[in-house]
Formats: C-alpha cells, structure tokens, sequence
C-alpha cells in the first residue's frame, strides 16, 4: 500500500493542492532499477502529455536523455535551458 514519504510544495515555497495525489520519481537513483523505471515512468507520462502540454513533455524527454547520456542532468541544475538539442 502507499503510504506518504514526501511533502510536496511549489517551486516558490507556496503549498501544492492539499488534495491533490503526488507520486514523487526520483530519475536519478543511484539504484538502476530504480532510475530505470522512473525514467520509464517519466516518458510514459511525457507521451500522454505531448498534446495538451508540449514543452513540458519535450522538457521531461530532455532531461531524461541528458541522465542516460551522463547520469546528470544540467537542465536540472539549472545550467541549460528547457530547449532540446536535435
């Protein structure tokens, strides 16, 4: 059964739905099961998002393809921007 392990917030410190339902994937896992299944997870939700919100998409398959590269991701470190290299 889930249980909670995580408190969810916005970026800005402000406080995420109190009813909303999060389940939180850690990408880059030091366990390789692990990082392999949320970064399946991600792109699953990535395709079931491309038309209602692209670059959010386009974002999520980015920054999964940097941590397949090189197990980090400088888009999230904040170094690059959301733009994807072809």
């Amino acid at each position: 059964m889930l249980e909670p392990r995580y408190r969810v917030s916005k970026a800005d410190g402000s406080e995420a739905d109190p009813d909303g339902m999060y389940f939180v994937l850690k990408l880059n896992s030091k366990d390789e099961r692990h990082a392999c299944a949320s970064r399946k997870a991600a792109l699953a939700y990535a395709d079931g998002i491309e038309d209602s919100i692209p670059g959010l998409a386009r974002d999520l398959r980015a920054v999964v393809r940097q941590l397949d590269h090189n197990g980090t991701s400088l888009m999230w470190e904040g170094r690059i921007g959301a733009k994807e290299s072809p």
